[in-house]
């Protein structure tokens, strides 16, 4: 018993063209590894949606779908280190892709932004993002800020972290 209930995750996979900004990205920033991008974060993406777990309980899950994906736990995890590489761009592509599939009456944009705190006593160091700033409930806790754009319809446009205090 194979899960197919990913299949409608695929058509939007592909129709969103998730697949060709990946291959552009590899291609344009020369980056190189010995497994598809496009197959570990598809998986990434359809697992994630299903039946959210760690990383490794996802690896685990791997035989479950239809398809065979090729790849290690490693390949998960070294995939999870590039997505910050290009977030921001394919954000921006997803974004533009959503407005032209989804018409959203209005050009209003809203930001909004929100505070991580963390049970901790010290901040981070200056390449960390947690440190001491404003909190709404004034707890005395570093804090790691999030800001987000959304159009009048709720779509994200894009988004940020900040480092708590900035």
């Amino acid at each position: 018993s194979r899960n197919a209930g990913y299949l409608f995750l695929q058509k939007a996979y592909y129709d969103l063209g998730i697949d060709l900004f990946l291959s552009k990205w590899k291609f344009t920033s020369k980056a190189s590894f010995k497994y598809s991008l496009n197959d570990v974060f598809r998986f990434l993406v359809y697992a994630r949606v299903e039946d959210p777990g760690s990383k490794l309980a996802l690896s685990r899950k791997n035989a479950d779908y239809l398809e065979e994906f090729d790849f290690s736990v490693d390949d998960i995890y070294d995939c999870l280190d590039r997505i910050d590489q290009f977030s921001e761009a394919m954000t921006r592509k997803l974004s533009g892709k959503c407005s032209s599939l989804i018409k959203s009456e209005g050009d209003s944009i809203y930001y909004d932004c929100t505070n991580f705190y963390f049970e901790i006593q010290n901040a981070d160091d200056e390449d960390g993002l947690r440190d001491y700033g404003v909190e709404k409930n004034h707890r005395p806790d570093p804090i790691v800020e999030y800001g987000i754009l959304m159009d009048e319809g709720g779509f994200p446009i894009g988004s940020t972290i900040f480092r708590g205090g900035e």
